[in-house]
């Protein structure tokens, strides 16, 4: 029956239904094992082995059913056919309500001697539903599940194993809601005349009329903004805010329901006072510091024409500050040349008063015309280009989002078309698609690329065969040839969808999508913007030519007064007083003049403190440079090294590298939001919480960064946190397991292709210390072969700019990388910040720079 049988002993026959089924004992393996071979046209397959170390079998028929028993010394063995398969065990869901959004429904994985061919569900108002057809793969554990109608629905589910076989339906009852909560009512504030709220510290109150309404997700912001997100971050109808900047800002307030849906947004539009200016010294330390957010969490905003307008304003009052600086300097100089003992009548002697040619006002005035004109041309022509390219924008975006919603309309169908074998339903959504003016072509394509429907009928039962049909058969997805830019547009779009069932290629459909209305539509835009451009250039040039003259003969006159005060005060009247009652730049000016001789008198004792202070900031600046590595790790394994530089004294950059065992090294970067003293003071919190930690053996990256995060957030103010990334590297396996904090990109080179690459940080990554209770977890590890290094970096490093404001960037940062990736990682870290400081050259560090580097030998 088959030749490599080694030693077949103890044969045994049976006949099943009329086949011929033989089964004995083999020790092709070293032990006795059982084995049965079937006829089946005309030979016999064989199917085996079973058990092990057998001592006897048993076979015998039921029926017409063939089983077989085994003995050996561990006991005793059925085999028999598969017909029966486990129930799904479904994990009950924490939220029996449902909204709009769904709910996802998870269940354990079923096992069977068969294999899993598939899940079958459905979710319906039925009660008694039993799904039928499988549309979920073994592989898959949850699926969302979604309803258009309210009321009780049922999801249903059951396995089916390959040998045939279903297992009984298991259901779960949810509630479907999908009706959101209403606006709630924002009760109005008291606001003094002038539109102001009190003070700085609002409250505000709302009412909202619902039963079912289980929280509320409010923002204050500059604008209004639509809350959509389910998050629930008050139950009360009250909330309360400190010491927020002045200005107008808006309350954004949302009712969320037991089922997640987000009702409607309620806003109210307050003004608030600007907040005092308060000095700032070592006593301000322990008062509540207002943190503002920094750039990368701020939420992009639309372009806002109001701030050019007030350009013209800002250079008028900038040159009357150019023109009183001349007058302070004299006073300035005067007042150091009596203090060396050199007479005042001297220099009034030696000085020559300049003959007057154009007057002030003669200049003002053609200075304001002048900007006024280029002012007008200037936004006039900004605006219209952003106007242009916004629209333009939005115009791409709408459109790339209609295709792919045509595209997805047309794979539905297809589908359903093709399974049912429906030509008359594949033409219609063909004429369907068609009716968008802006589609040129549709097809719809068998797996062999072959024309199933066309927008042109005479391609029908064509093969196609151009290039972009064979990669759109070849993507798994939605293929976009060109590729999609908003700046920069093509005529044609052609997009490709595989239609699928079942994880069963069925087909692509294809489109073709013309932007030649896009391109009407902003020429169009661009002529109406020229000729509104031309009519407002040249009524402003009329206004302000008349402005121009009213405004430099206002202005001039309180000139001359501070020019006469500044004459005496040089003579060395200091006891004179400027008396200006103009409330603006050149009534401050005056002041400044009344309390410079006080000043001078203060100058003397605020040096004093001045240094006291510095010699404060250089002890702390010691410690907090004591708390770091003083030196790297050099084996014969890895080369460890870093670099710490604060920007002003202290700062709140923090790095470490410890060996941990015989074969694993730990990392740690951390950038603490802000600079100075606080941010210091949190650095330690943080160096301590980690020492704590790693000291009492925890070393999983994911579970010491949530352990650090539940502690420092319910000990510092919600309004402090910082960046954080850990990882492990184990030399034997060569990975580096890391958890982000919200940290930045780092830097990986990697030996065998001489290049270094960025590995971005995972999106939606909280930063440590923002809330409580954030589950942090690992990210994809980095493999490091010999020769390969890592290089962790503060935004210091390379966002550090020159005295032309040019940014180091990350661009620079890889590609230098390269040239000092040979040597240790001292002098890797020497190198590349000896580098960056001769790309700063004499530019102020205005951040903090910390960089550590592990090379893997």
């Amino acid at each position: 029956m088959n030749d490599s049988l080694a030693t077949a002993i103890s044969p045994s026959l049976l006949r099943p239904d009329g086949e011929v089924v033989i089964f004995y004992l083999d020790q092709r393996d070293g032990s006795e094992r059982l084995y049965y071979a079937q006829k089946e046209n005309g030979e016999f397959i064989e199917a085996g082995p079973f058990g092990k170390n057998l001592i006897r079998f048993f076979p015998f028929l039921d029926g017409d059913t063939p089983y077989v028993f085994w003995q050996n010394r561990e006991g005793i063995g059925v085999l028999g056919p598969d017909e029966t398969v486990s129930s799904v065990k479904v994990h009950p869901v924490k939220n029996t309500s449902i909204g709009k959004r769904g709910v996802k429904v998870s269940w354990e994985e079923v096992k069977d001697s068969s294999g899993i061919e598939g899940y079958c569900y459905s979710f319906t108002k039925d009660k008694n539903e039993v799904p039928e057809i499988v549309n979920l793969t073994s592989f898959t554990n949850s699926v969302t599940v979604t309803a258009a109608e309210e009321g009780v629905h049922y999801f249903h589910i059951r396995v089916k194993d390959r040998a045939g076989n279903s297992s009984k339906t298991v259901s779960l009852s949810l509630t479907v809601d999908i009706t959101p909560p209403p606006a709630p009512k924002i009760l109005p504030l008291e606001i003094d005349a002038e539109g102001y709220y009190s003070d700085n510290s609002p409250v505000f109150q709302w009412n909202v009329k619902a039963q079912d309404v289980a929280g509320y997700n409010y923002s204050l912001s500059r604008k209004k903004i639509t809350i959509t997100n389910p998050r629930i971050r008050t139950t009360r109808r009250r909330i309360k805010y400190s010491t927020v900047d002045g200005g107008i800002w808006y309350l954004n307030v949302a009712a969320v329901d037991k089922a997640g849906n987000v009702g409607t947004t309620a806003h109210l539009r307050l003004r608030l006072p600007p907040l005092p200016v308060e000095p700032k010294g070592p006593a301000d330390l322990e008062k509540k510091i207002v943190k503002r957010a920094p750039p990368w969490i701020l939420r992009r905003e639309t372009f806002d024409i109001s701030p050019l307008l007030n350009i013209s304003l800002y250079l008028v009052l900038g040159g009357l500050l150019f023109v009183t600086v001349f007058l302070f300097s004299d006073v300035i100089s005067r007042l150091m040349i009596r203090r060396e003992g050199a007479p005042m009548q001297e220099l009034a002697q030696t000085t020559q008063i300049r003959k007057k040619r154009f007057g002030l006002r003669f200049k003002f005035s053609l200075l304001i015309v002048a900007l006024i004109l280029i002012l007008t041309i200037g936004i006039s022509s900004i605006l219209s280009i952003v106007s242009t390219e916004n629209q333009r924008r939005a115009l791409a975006d709408q459109m790339i989002e209609k295709a792919k919603l045509s595209l997805e309309n047309m794979t539905n169908v297809a589908r359903e078309g093709i399974l049912n074998n429906d030509e008359l339903l594949l033409l219609s959504v063909i004429t369907k698609t068609m009716e968008n003016r802006d589609i040129s072509y549709s097809i719809i394509l068998d797996t062999g690329n072959r024309v199933i429907a066309h927008s042109d009928i005479n391609e029908r039962e064509n093969v196609l065969v151009d290039e972009f049909t064979i990669k759109a058969a070849q993507a798994e997805g939605i293929y976009i040839e060109p590729d999609y830019n908003p700046d920069a547009l093509t005529h044609l779009y052609k997009l490709a969808s595989p239609v699928k069932f079942a994880e069963t290629r069925l087909g692509t459909v294809q489109i073709g999508y013309s932007t030649d209305s896009i391109f009407k539509t902003i020429e169009q835009a661009r002529r109406e913007n020229l000729y509104s451009a031309l009519i407002v250039t040249g009524v402003t040039i009329l206004v302000g030519i008349l402005g121009a003259i009213l405004m430099a003969s206002i202005t001039i006159r309180p000139i001359k007064v501070l020019a006469k005060g500044a004459n005496i005060i040089g003579e060395g009247r200091l006891d004179y007083k400027i008396h200006i009652k103009a409330r603006d730049e050149i009534g401050l000016l005056s002041d400044e003049f009344n309390r410079m001789t006080v000043r001078l008198l203060e100058y003397q004792k605020k040096m004093e403190e001045k240094a006291k202070l510095d010699e404060q900031l250089e002890i702390a600046r010691r410690i907090q440079q004591d708390l770091i590595p003083q030196s790297g790790i050099e084996n014969d394994f890895v080369s460890i090294d870093g670099f710490y530089k604060a920007a002003v004294g202290v700062g709140g950059d923090y790095y470490d590298f410890m060996q941990i065992g015989d074969d694993r090294y730990g990392l740690i970067m951390s950038d603490v939001a802000g600079k100075g003293v606080p941010a210091s003071l949190m650095m330690i919190m943080i160096r301590t919480v980690f020492k704590s930690l790693i000291n009492s053996g925890i070393t999983d990256p994911s579970r010491l960064v949530t352990l650090m995060n539940d502690t420092l957030a319910s000990d510092i103010q919600s309004d402090r946190f910082a960046t954080l990334l850990f990882g492990i590297f184990d030399q034997k396996n060569r990975q580096f397991r890391y958890t982000n904090a919200g940290y930045g990109p780092l830097l990986v080179f990697k030996e065998d292709r001489k290049q270094c690459f960025l590995v971005n940080p995972p999106e939606g990554s909280v930063p440590i210390g923002v809330m409580p209770e954030v589950e942090y977890t690992e990210e994809k590890p980095i493999i490091l072969n010999a020769g390969d290094s890592l290089y962790l970096f503060t935004d210091g490093i390379h966002e550090s700019r020159n005295e032309k404001e040019e940014e180091y960037g990350m661009t620079k940062l890889a590609r230098v990388i390269p040239s000092f990736a040979n040597g240790s990682s001292k002098e890797i870290s020497s190198a590349i910040v000896q580098d960056v400081l001769n790309f700063a050259g004499k530019a102020e560090q205005y951040d903090d720079m910390t960089l550590t580097v592990m090379k893997v030998k």
